[in-house]
């Protein structure tokens, strides 16, 4: 993220605070764009948009957890420039641990844990089923929730100690 705008750090006196948001903002408008296609494919197929308004305050507590993720990934990211090819292959194998393309109820129950301790799971499942219609589960709108909470924190104290540097790093 600041790597990518080292040019306009070095050049204005901008709040750093402003690129991860335009990088989670970038994000969440091809998500929006995304949205719109499923609420016209919900009005074709008659269905129900009464979890809709879940979806959207789902969708304030997943962004509360990325944000400071991507502020301290990015923090990271450009004092260690290596780390980018080390967060894709990372993200890929969080992609194959987490139930995207399988179903959680696929694998047997002495290895549901994987599934259960993972973050992404939660987050995921606060934004598909109100998509799907259904409600979200306890477990994960509690988690996400926990997650926000802690992420937001911990990113606001992470980015007040370290961001100073980033000119000089960038």
């Amino acid at each position: 993220v600041f790597v990518g705008q080292a040019s306009l750090i070095q050049s204005f006196r901008l709040p750093f605070a402003v690129f991860p948001l335009q990088s989670l903002a970038n994000n969440l408008v091809t998500f929006l764009h995304g949205l719109v296609v499923h609420v016209l494919l919900m009005l074709l197929l008659k269905g129900s948009f009464a979890t809709l308004p879940v979806l959207f305050v789902s969708l304030v507590a997943v962004s509360a957890i990325l944000y400071p993720a991507v502020s301290v990934l990015a923090i990271l990211g450009a004092r260690f420039r290596d780390l980018a090819p080390l967060i894709g292959s990372a993200m890929y194998m969080a992609f194959l641990v987490t139930p995207i393309i399988w179903e959680r109820a696929t694998i047997g129950a002495e290895m549901r844990w994987i599934v259960d301790f993972n973050p992404l799971y939660h987050m995921i499942e606060v934004l598909r089923r109100p998509m799907l219609g259904t409600m979200p589960s306890r477990a994960s709108t509690l988690v996400t929730l926990g997650l926000a909470v802690v992420a937001t924190a911990g990113g606001e104290l992470f980015f007040r100690r370290y961001a100073r540097p980033i000119p000089f790093w960038v």
